[in-house]
């Protein structure tokens, strides 16, 4: 019980660090780089289907090349807390597929499970801070920061979070 609480305390304060090094306000230096979305996902796939196999879900990957300007580790921790996001949600025997490509020109991440959804009057206020219908209720405050942080959006589709993000040059 210990090793759970400690780790959950750790998994909070890494994103009180992540939401406050994201805030519009703060004079942090963003430093983008050529980043594929593909490749911030392959870093931590062994991870992601360790958790999923230990849930019985069926995790898949569609990826497509989604070249971006951002910064990876900012841009991986968008990935892992909508991936971590679907994971809790979905019941065993379920199924989460994460997806990046291209559309319209701009380069996408979008993970689609088959959980409950989110219902349509939810849909805004789960990127707020804090508002969670389990957890802490900062991953998806964290998403939309750091989306917006990247020139995106972030937005819910019931079974399914999608940012679109801005193209690298």
């Amino acid at each position: 019980q210990l090793l759970a609480a400690t780790r959950r305390t750790a998994h909070l304060a890494r994103q009180l660090l992540t939401l406050a090094a994201v805030d519009p306000a703060t004079e942090r230096p963003f430093e983008p780089t050529a980043v594929d979305l593909t490749a911030v996902l392959h870093e931590a796939v062994a991870e992601w289907v360790t958790r999923a196999d230990a849930k019985g879900i069926d995790l898949g990957f569609e990826l497509e090349p989604a070249q971006v300007r951002g910064e990876a580790l900012l841009l991986r921790e968008l990935a892992g807390n909508l991936i971590d996001n679907a994971l809790a949600y979905t019941p065993a025997g379920g199924q989460v597929t994460a997806r990046t490509g291209t559309r319209a020109g701009a380069p996408f991440l979008e993970v689609e499970d088959s959980g409950p959804g989110v219902p349509e009057a939810e849909r805004e206020r789960v990127f707020e801070p804090f508002y969670s219908r389990r957890g802490t209720g900062l991953g998806l405050a964290l998403v939309r920061q750091i989306a917006r942080r990247h020139g995106g959006e972030a937005r819910c589709e019931g079974n399914c979070f999608v940012v679109t993000l801005r193209s690298s040059p």
